[in-house]
């Protein structure tokens, strides 16, 4: 009889030290979940992962209904990863859109009226239509006898100004944004890694510098 009344006692001290550790645990998981759902609501996913989603959501559900709060969290976790893997790469959808957008609205640098300084344009990133990193302006070259520019020094490839290689651009086939702060190139990285830069110390005459481009 007092074995059973130790028995007894011993169950209801492991039952109140038990009930608690469960009851954070659930506390734990039902407020993944509840940051699961409030991300869910802010990030726009395709249909066949909104599915996705709503189905480990459902299993989720489950797991912690029947106390496998362990298993709960895990899942949470991965849905969480999920939505902010899918909102960064949301984020980074709308940043190269614009990036396209605001190129295409380039206008030829002859077009553009009054006078531009050239510490300005120097060090002016220049993309391609694309969007696509291209180089940097490095310098301007002027026509001594004329007073007119005769190509722009762009910067390519590299890495931290090693490696480098000096393109003379025409000013003609150069465009740039609205806002002045970016170069527009059309034409492709790839062509770029394939042509040969010129001397730092041994710069192109401005018909050489054109005949970079009908190469």
């Amino acid at each position: 009889m007092n074995h059973q009344k130790h028995f007894t006692l011993a169950s209801l001290m492991l039952a109140a030290w038990v009930l608690p550790c469960v009851q954070a645990a659930a506390a734990d998981c039902k407020e993944k979940l509840a940051d699961v759902d409030k991300l869910s609501t802010e990030v726009a996913m395709p249909e066949a992962q909104q599915l996705q989603l709503k189905q480990l959501r459902e299993a989720a559900g489950l797991l912690m209904h029947n106390g496998r709060n362990d298993m709960c969290e895990q899942l949470a976790d991965n849905m969480k990863n999920m939505l902010q893997e899918q909102r960064d790469a949301n984020r980074s959808a709308r940043e190269q859109a614009q990036k396209i957008e605001r190129v295409e609205g380039a206008k030829q640098v002859s077009e553009i009226a009054g006078v531009v300084r050239a510490s300005k344009l120097i060090g002016s990133p220049v993309r391609n239509t694309k969007a696509e990193e291209l180089g940097t302006i490095e310098n301007i070259a002027i026509d001594a006898n004329t007073g007119a520019v005769a190509y722009a020094v762009m910067s390519h490839g590299g890495f931290l100004g090693l490696g480098e290689k000096l393109i003379p651009v025409p000013w003609s086939q150069l465009r740039r944004t609205s806002d002045g702060e970016v170069f527009v190139l059309e034409i492709d990285a790839k062509v770029l890694d394939k042509m040969t830069g010129f001397d730092k110390n041994n710069w192109p005459s401005k018909d050489a510098a054109d005949q970079f481009w009908r190469k």
